[in-house]
């Protein structure tokens, strides 16, 4: 809130809005006007500084993640992320199906940690560190921080990494570090978590977005017709009209991601001497599924019900069928039907139906014959 003047423009005075101190220190300036005031003596007259609304257009991404929260559970939730320069204190947020009556649907304050990533990354290992593979990022705004092994696994640094298939692959970092030329570096990995597994085999390419996970990021409540159907959104500052250059506008189709099971587990396959294949798996959970002290990680869901699918090695379905526990007899008989030859590769493909019927993530298995 300091105003300062440089000595190369005087009488220009500029609100300071924002300090960033890494290597170097960053100020974010808001641009100040003079106006003359009546004074209480005489009439004379002083001069005061007022800042205009000077906001630059928000970087915003609506994120549909996997559910973080537990008390999200019955909810829809996207979650939205924002930055801009100049950041004002209030954003806020509009939506709508048509190109006009555009409905206020939240309002808030925190700006978000947005970077670009400047090197393209590949696949890792899945419940294990991942030493291999880092990440160089760019930050306009923000910083990362390091942090001990402990505190990664009990939910310290997970960021938001834009994918090759659309979505976003959730992963945490132990270490980070600021880099001569203002990158940072990630790495001692944790893949692929909340079971965003096909994100992360998917890849990364160089350009995509990068969230810091924190509370900055807001969680948006949608209805359950506002899925699957593209909406158009407004995003700016709050003193503004919504149809104001400062806001951002975007097209984005909520696809309930914090509502899907995730993906089974453990996936494998034995074949008996008469051909028969018994396929078992071990389901995840959602809900209070880092206890150790139970038997069983809690139930998500009102009954356990499965989707498996059998595909050729060039994915097209032979087979589908359903199980209401964690497993499946794979029959000869059904395979010489889906074949009609002993020496054919094959997948098996297996999803968990949430209470909406409707199939998680799945887990993927080839099984070899020739």
């Amino acid at each position: 809130g300091d105003i300062i003047e440089f000595s190369n423009t005087p009488g220009k005075k500029w609100q300071v809005d924002s300090v960033e101190r890494n290597l170097s220190q960053t100020l974010s300036l808001s641009s100040t006007i003079n106006f003359p005031v009546l004074s209480p003596n005489g009439g004379s007259k002083s001069y005061t500084n007022l800042v205009p609304n000077f906001y630059g257009k928000p970087n915003v991404i609506l994120l549909d993640l996997p559910l973080l929260k537990s008390n999200d559970q019955s909810k829809i939730i996207s979650h939205i992320a924002a930055s801009a320069i100049p950041w004002s204190r209030s954003y806020t947020v509009y939506s709508s199906f048509e190109t006009e009556g555009f409905l206020k649907r939240a309002a808030f304050g925190a700006r978000a940690v947005i970077g670009t990533l400047t090197e393209t990354i590949s696949a890792g290992p899945v419940g294990r560190w991942d030493y291999e593979n880092h990440l160089i990022i760019t930050l306009p705004f923000g910083s990362f921080e390091s942090a001990t092994r402990s505190g990664v696994l009990n939910g310290a640094n997970i960021i938001a990494l834009e994918s090759m298939n659309g979505s976003y692959e959730l992963l945490q970092f132990s270490q980070a570090e600021l880099q001569n030329d203002g990158k940072w570096k990630l790495s001692g990995l944790l893949r692929a978590q909340l079971g965003t597994d096909p994100e992360m085999n998917a890849g990364s390419l160089k350009g995509a977005n990068v969230i810091l996970i924190n509370e900055a990021i807001y969680p948006l409540e949608l209805k359950d017709n506002e899925i699957g159907i593209p909406q158009n959104w407004r995003v700016g500052p709050t003193q503004d009209n919504n149809a104001s250059s400062n806001y951002a506008n975007f097209s984005h189709t909520n696809n309930a991601r914090n509502k899907l099971m995730l993906s089974p587990v453990h996936i494998r396959a034995k074949r008996s001497n008469a051909g028969n294949y018994e396929v078992s798996w071990i389901r995840r959970g959602t809900l209070n599924a880092d206890a150790w002290d139970g038997v069983d990680i809690p139930m998500d869901v009102n009954e356990e019900k499965y989707h498996i699918s059998v595909l050729d090695v060039v994915g097209a379905v032979k087979r589908e069928a359903s199980t209401s526990k964690p497993s499946f007899s794979y029959s000869r008989q059904m395979y010489m039907s889906d074949f009609n030859n002993d020496e054919v590769d094959f997948y098996i493909v297996v999803a968990q139906l949430g209470n909406n019927g409707i199939p998680g993530s799945s887990a993927k298995l080839k099984i070899s014959n020739t």
